[in-house]
């Protein structure tokens, strides 16, 4: 059975974890770190708390979908840096990679012009979502991307990738499409550890007329995901543009758009340009 789009993206659930041992210890490797490690780490940035920090807004385990991730190191020398799992509540997430002892918070070993792919496969009929994100090495010398795959059986394999994001999209647009049975969603990161976002959305349609409007409020570390022709009825068979403003500058967003069929895409903000 094929689960929903509203279930996919906002089913917060414990799965069984299946813990293995690390099978090859050569470079590059990945290596379980404590968890209470992932909320010391600060930065310049008030209340982030990881310098030099890039997101990932919406990853899905579980089910029909499992979620790939690869790391380029685009440097000269070895790359260091770690890699936490985020649940939507803000808690840790505890996944469990291919090859990997199950945990939430990995530090990453890279040698220089070589990359590291971790595999994060279905393990169980649950599906379990959340966010996760890196702390860039000296130089910002990491790139990256995830590939969500739904593999419902007997139909076509459907993938979308999803390149690293900024911790501080703030104040940017979204298109959205609900035309011809299509569904838009959202997922909204905080990537602070302190502190509380306001996030205004206005969701106006081609001419500009605003067409419904929503107000939420995500604490430290907390996302939250949702679709437009769920949430908002008056959106359905809609296009337009979604206006989201947060009340400070740490935010992530990520869109997706989901056809009738079961095929899929990402698609990203666009930021509104700051004053000269």
């Amino acid at each position: 059975m094929r689960m929903s789009l509203s279930l996919w993206l906002c089913l917060i659930v414990s799965t069984p974890v299946f813990a293995q041992s690390i099978q090859n210890s050569a470079v590059p490797r990945m290596t379980p770190q404590p968890g209470e490690a992932r909320r010391g780490l600060q930065s310049g940035q008030p209340g982030l708390a990881f310098q030099n920090e890039e997101i990932f807004p919406h990853l899905a385990i579980g089910g029909v979908w499992s979620t790939q991730m690869t790391f380029l190191n685009l440097g000269s020398q070895e790359a260091v840096f770690p890699l936490r799992f985020t649940k939507p509540n803000g808690d840790p997430w505890l996944v469990a990679p291919d090859g990997v002892n199950a945990g939430d918070n990995f530090t990453i070993t890279i040698p220089a012009d070589s990359s590291f792919t971790l595999n994060l496969p279905s393990r169980g009929s649950v599906i379990e979502t959340g966010w996760a994100d890196i702390r860039q090495p000296t130089g910002n010398t990491i790139g990256a991307h995830l590939i969500f795959t739904d593999s419902t059986p007997g139909r076509t394999t459907f993938e979308a990738v999803v390149p690293l994001s900024s911790f501080e999209e703030f104040d940017f647009l979204l298109p959205f499409d609900n035309t011809n049975f299509n569904n838009t969603c959202i997922a909204l990161a905080n990537p602070s550890s302190s502190t509380q976002t306001t996030v205004t959305i206005d969701f106006r349609d081609e001419a500009g007329v605003l067409l419904t409007d929503t107000t939420r409020v995500l604490n430290p570390f907390e996302q939250q995901a949702f679709c437009l022709v769920n949430e908002f009825p008056q959106l359905n068979a809609r296009r337009g543009v979604a206006i989201v403003v947060g009340s400070n500058s740490l935010l992530s967003p990520l869109g997706l758009r989901f056809l009738p069929g079961g095929a899929f895409t990402s698609f990203f903000p666009m930021s509104v340009p700051l004053p000269e």
